[in-house]
C-alpha cells in the first residue's frame, strides 16, 4: 500500500505520541520520501492560489503578491509537491476552522470542515490517491478523515501544524497600539493575550492530538504535532542561519512598491511570511517527518 500525507494547518510542542512504542516497530516508516499524496488544508499560510470557484476569487492574493499567494514566491506546499506525486490543495485565504463558529459571513470563503468534505468528494468521485500503490471541531473534522472508507483502504498519516506566533507580525503590533490609542502599556497587554490565546489553542491542539492517537490506536494511521512556534523561534533567535537577514517585513504599504529583495525578510507582508521562511518551514517538516521514528 502506498501512504498519503494529510496536513492540517489550522493551526511548537513537536510531538509524536504512539499508542505503544513497541507496536510501531514493524509499522509504516512516515518519512516523507516513502509518501505518494500530500493534501493541504488550511487558511492563508498554506493557500497556494489553487483554481477556485468565482465565488471564491476574492480570497486570491492581489498583487504585488505573486500567483495569488500571500507571498513574494513558491510557498512549503508548492516546494514539497515536487518532491510527491500528488499533490492537493484545499486550503483558502481567510479560512476558520468553522464558519457556523466564528465567521458567519455569507461570502465565508470555505472552513476546514467544507475543506475536508470537498476532499473526501473529490477522492470518492476521482480516486485521486494510487491506492495499489475550533478544536473541538477542529477534532471531530480529523476523526471524519479516520472513519473514511476509502482512506482506510490505504495507508494515511496526518500531521497537524500548531498556530504560529503572530506577535511579532506588523499587523499584530500596529492593531493593538491603534487599539490601545496609543498607550504603549495597553498595547503590550492586547500583544501579551494574543500570545497566551495562541500558547491557549495550541496547548488544547495538542490535547486532542494526544487523545485522537488514544481513541484511534487500532488505526494504521499516526497523527503527529508539528512545532511551528519552535521553528518560529528557532528563526528569531538565529534568522541568519536560516538565511534571514530582517525579522521585519517586505511590504508594509500598499501605496508603496514592495522592497526589492523580498528574501532577506523574515515577512512578505504584515502578516504572511517570505518564500525563504516557507522554504526553511519545508526543509523543518521534511526533517521532522524523517526523524519520526529516528
Amino acid at each position: 500500500m502506498i501512504p498519503s500525507l494529510h496536513i492540517l494547518t489550522k493551526a511548537p510542542c513537536m510531538a509524536d505520541f504512539p499508542p505503544d512504542p513497541s507496536e510501531l516497530q514493524d509499522s509504516f516508516q512516515p518519512s516523507w520520501t516513502n509518501y505518494s499524496a500530500f493534501v493541504v488544508f488550511g487558511d492563508s499560510y498554506s493557500d497556494n492560489g489553487h483554481p477556485r470557484a468565482p465565488e471564491d476569487q476574492p480570497s486570491l492574493a492581489p498583487l504585488p503578491a505573486v500567483g495569488g499567494r500571500f507571498c513574494d514566491g513558491p510557498r512549503k506546499k508548492s516546494r514539497l509537491r515536487t518532491r510527491i506525486l500528488t499533490f492537493l490543495n484545499y486550503a483558502y485565504n481567510g479560512a476558520h476552522i468553522s464558519n457556523k463558529l466564528s465567521n458567519p459571513s455569507p461570502t465565508a470563503v470555505p472552513d476546514t470542515e467544507d475543506q475536508i468534505q470537498t476532499y473526501l468528494t473529490d477522492l470518492e468521485k476521482y480516486a485521486q490517491h494510487p491506492i495499489s500503490g475550533k478544536v473541538d471541531a477542529f477534532s471531530k473534522q480529523l476523526a471524519q478523515l479516520l472513519h473514511n472508507s476509502s482512506l482506510s483502504k490505504f495507508h494515511s498519516d496526518y500531521m497537524v501544524m500548531t498556530i504560529p506566533p503572530l506577535t511579532n507580525t506588523v499587523l499584530a503590533v500596529s492593531q493593538s497600539t491603534e487599539a490601545a490609542k496609543g498607550d504603549i502599556s495597553v498595547a503590550q497587554q492586547y500583544i501579551e493575550l494574543l500570545s497566551q490565546l495562541t500558547d491557549h489553542f495550541n496547548k488544547k491542539l495538542v490535547q486532542a492530538v494526544q487523545e485522537m492517537n488514544r481513541q484511534f490506536a487500532i488505526h494504521n494511521s499516526r497523527i503527529t504535532v508539528f512545532d511551528t512556534v519552535d521553528f518560529w523561534n528557532d528563526v528569531r533567535a538565529a534568522p541568519q542561519k536560516f538565511g534571514v537577514q530582517s525579522l521585519g517585513a517586505c511590504y508594509t504599504d500598499p501605496n508603496k512598491p514592495p522592497c526589492k529583495q523580498p528574501d532577506l525578510y523574515m515577512y512578505w507582508d504584515i502578516l504572511h511570511p517570505s518564500s525563504i521562511l516557507h522554504d526553511d518551514l519545508s526543509t523543518s517538516i521534511m526533517q521532522f517527518l524523517d526523524e519520526l521514528d529516528q
